[in-house]
């Protein structure tokens, strides 16, 4: 859901139509978050979700993953 999230806020930091967001409730919060958004920055937020995910499946030790990948997210 995170991610989806993410993915909501980089749609409207890139002008994405309304009805392209998965979380259309969560709109006002959107635009709280709007005038901090860097487009670059969420993007790699993205990105670095997606590695988390392939990290995942790999033989490693999940709290290490998700502590390593979420102290990068910036927001």
């Amino acid at each position: 859901a995170f991610q989806w999230w993410l993915r909501d806020l980089w749609l409207s930091a890139e002008k994405g139509s309304a009805h392209q967001v998965a979380f259309p409730s969560l709109a006002p919060e959107q635009l709280r978050w709007k005038p901090r958004a860097d487009r670059q920055a969420l993007l790699a937020n993205i990105e670095l979700l997606e590695d988390l995910q392939r990290t995942l499946l790999s033989n490693v030790q999940e709290a290490l993953a998700l502590e390593v990948h979420l102290l990068k997210i910036q927001l």
